[in-house]
């Protein structure tokens, strides 16, 4: 997953990024995708992807309920789900999209199914998924966040601390930096913003 890129931190910035900035540029972005990714409970498509066309089938294990309903990450559809014995065998599949209920009914990504013959067992990785996970197009507000803490770790990056910030000796000015006053960009303030996004599981 990829929350921003090249030509919005540039764009963000202000400025062309330099031969360094960019030979870590897109670790740093995973990295920081991630963390975004990690604090909404969600997973996003990289930006500038407009469609879910290119999602692929995916296999997903989780726990059972020990009740009709399964609750899962975000997804567009499923193929088909698989309920398992003690020994990770598969006991029942179930691939009729007319034998489950996607959550929310409105929506087009969906959290949870309802079985609407079958309890799932209420046991650890027991319920075996196939289907395409996705949270849909990055919103704007996620794209914002990313680009914004990616900048902030760039100017940190190529901010030499110790460097001159403002004195005087005997005629002589200097600046020198000091750590205070650089932001690192990952503060509670920045994730607030996109706390309408999350999504919380119990």
């Amino acid at each position: 997953m990829l929350y921003t890129n090249q030509a919005k931190l540039e764009a963000y910035l202000n400025r062309a990024l330099t031969a360094n900035e960019l030979v870590n540029l897109t670790s740093q972005i995973t990295a920081v995708s991630a963390q975004i990714a990690a604090y909404l409970n969600r997973n996003y498509l990289d930006v500038g992807v407009t469609t879910t066309a290119g999602v692929t089938n995916t296999v997903r294990y989780y726990d059972g309920t020990g009740s009709h309903a399964l609750f899962l990450d975000d997804y567009i559809s499923i193929a088909s789900i698989e309920l398992l014995d003690s020994f990770g065998d598969t006991y029942e599949t179930i691939s009729d999209a007319d034998a489950f209920i996607n959550y929310p009914l409105n929506g087009t990504i969906f959290d949870n199914a309802y079985l609407r013959e079958f309890r799932a067992p209420g046991y650890e990785q027991r319920v075996k998924v196939t289907g395409k996970f996705t949270s849909g197009v990055v919103p704007e507000e996620v794209v914002m966040l990313a680009t914004a803490m990616m900048a902030n770790n760039i100017q940190f990056q190529s901010t030499a601390i110790g460097d001159f910030e403002s004195e005087s000796i005997e005629g002589y000015s200097y600046k020198l930096k000091t750590t205070g006053s650089i932001d690192k960009g990952n503060s509670i303030s920045q994730f607030s913003a996109v706390d309408h996004l999350r999504k919380i599981t119990f």
